[in-house]
């Protein structure tokens, strides 16, 4: 698998300062809580930059957090200055542990990035193994059936970073017949009137719909439950976010 984040790393903490981590990592914990328990052996998936790990960290949990992306995991090391999780540069489809693990996570659709059969059947396969017995694993999506119904529009974020305008225009790209969906990022950064870097970058998306997930995932997890993402209702089939939460058969 090639690197996805590539110059956009640089930028991703900026681009992403107006995330609402808190609150996402608050529905985190209450589903660790009602569906495994407290102070537990977390494995993340796709980490990115650290956010949700420092956050869950915090509850008490001990945290094994793996990224493919150097960069990431780069900048999950700098903000970690007591060193209190785990930070590897791994392929979430091949990580095997030796240690074994109450709850695996995959946040920020990371789910979306494996985008062939043979991916999601690795990753089903290897997190079987870091799971204990009666573990579970929770996943938010991105919902086929939503992007569907209700097709993405081209936006522009503008960030004011110290001295520096990070300028993202997002073009998202639908392709039905593949399942793919195409985030196509043109970043421009300024400082003053003086444009110091122009770059492109894309993004590819697999479009995962509900009965699809819980056929590759099937022989290894059972589902227990599905959500809107941040929410404790049922997904619908007009919404673009859902989430997952399975157990270890």
């Amino acid at each position: 698998m090639n690197e996805i984040f590539s110059k956009y790393a640089d930028y991703y903490d900026a681009l992403y300062k107006d995330k609402n981590y808190n609150d996402e990592s608050r529905y985190i914990e209450r589903l660790i809580n009602k569906f495994a328990g407290k102070k537990l052996n977390i494995l993340e998936l796709g980490c990115g930059s650290g956010s949700h790990a420092f956050r869950l960290q915090a509850k008490g949990h001990n945290i094994v957090a793996i990224d493919r992306s150097k960069k990431m995991i780069n900048l999950a090391k700098k903000k970690d200055k007591n060193n209190k999780i785990e930070f590897l540069t791994r392929d979430l489809t091949k990580f095997v542990s030796n240690k074994k693990f109450d709850v695996i996570i995959l946040l920020f659709h990371v789910i979306n990035f494996l985008k062939s059969k043979n991916d999601l059947k690795m990753f089903s396969k290897n997190s079987f193994k870091n799971l204990k017995k009666n573990g579970i694993i929770i996943f938010d999506f991105i919902n086929y059936d939503g992007v569907v119904l209700d097709k993405p529009q081209k936006k522009i974020k503008i960030v004011n970073q110290k001295n520096l305008k990070i300028i993202r225009e997002t073009t998202p790209q639908l392709i039905k017949n593949k399942n793919i969906l195409n985030i196509n990022f043109k970043m421009t950064i300024k400082k003053k009137n003086n444009v110091l870097d122009r770059f492109r970058e894309t993004h590819q998306l697999k479009l995962h719909s509900v009965l699809y997930l819980k056929k590759i995932l099937n022989p290894n997890f059972k589902l227990i439950d599905i959500f809107k993402w941040m929410k404790f209702e049922n997904l619908l089939k007009k919404d673009w976010f859902g989430l997952m939460v399975m157990k270890k058969n």
